[in-house]
């Protein structure tokens, strides 16, 4: 199956179409970088919010979509509040369309302390989508890095950093992930 997503010019803008809500079908902006997990502790999901000023101060069309729920959800809603990223960080809660969010995506991340095997690895890679990932675990044998993915050689505080140059690279890898019909 191709992942195929239209690209449309809006005022020179580059916009994706989204999810289909009902016969409305709404617009994106072109990057979208996505992480289903627990909102716990060990999914770093706060370093993921602490690098976003500096990641959309390159690249302000960036929107950071976090699926899941959890016990550190008010304390990371606040942290992208008292950063400014508000605005270009969505917290979608628990969901059943995750696959459908995924496709809509550009880039799935995954800045683990520690994980066994995450699924959610493997259903962002059915998707379509390039991975950025800590290199812990299961997940080196799952991400086959710059040919799946990129998996953080060094702090994923650095390398979450250079997510938006991530997305141009590793788009490229998305594609060739998947085979086509």
């Amino acid at each position: 199956m191709a992942r195929w997503t239209p690209l449309v010019r809006i005022r020179g803008r580059s916009m994706q179409p989204s999810l289909r809500t009902g016969d409305l079908l709404l617009m994106r902006p072109a990057r979208r970088i996505t992480m289903v997990a627990c909102l716990r502790a060990g999914k770093r999901i706060d370093v993921l919010i602490a690098a976003a000023p500096r990641i959309l101060a390159r690249h302000p069309d960036i929107e950071i979509q976090i699926v899941g729920d959890g016990p550190c959800r008010e304390k990371l809603v606040a942290l992208a509040r008292s950063t400014g990223v508000s605005p270009h960080v969505q917290f979608m809660g628990h969901r059943d369309d995750v696959p459908a969010i995924l496709t809509a995506s550009d880039l799935f991340v995954l800045p683990s302390a520690s994980e066994a095997s995450p699924n959610v690895v493997l259903e962002a890679m059915a998707a379509g989508l390039p991975v950025v990932a800590s290199r812990v675990g299961g997940i080196p044998e799952i991400v086959d890095d710059g040919v799946t993915g990129h998996l953080a050689k060094v702090a994923f505080e650095r390398a979450a950093e250079k997510l938006p140059i991530k997305v141009k690279v590793v788009a490229r890898l998305g594609e060739s992930m998947v085979e086509e019909d």
